[in-house]
């Protein structure tokens, strides 16, 4: 299953998602997986 999470808590991507991206302005800046998110 795939979703979009949109937050600006650390805590509550690093409890829901198995992985993040952090954008600027359109464009994809950094990508993690669970264990470097917490």
């Amino acid at each position: 299953m795939t979703y979009l999470l949109v937050s600006h808590d650390a805590d509550v991507i690093a409890h829901m998602s198995d992985r993040a991206a952090f954008m600027a302005n359109g464009v994809i800046e950094r990508s993690f997986d669970r264990t470097a998110l917490g």
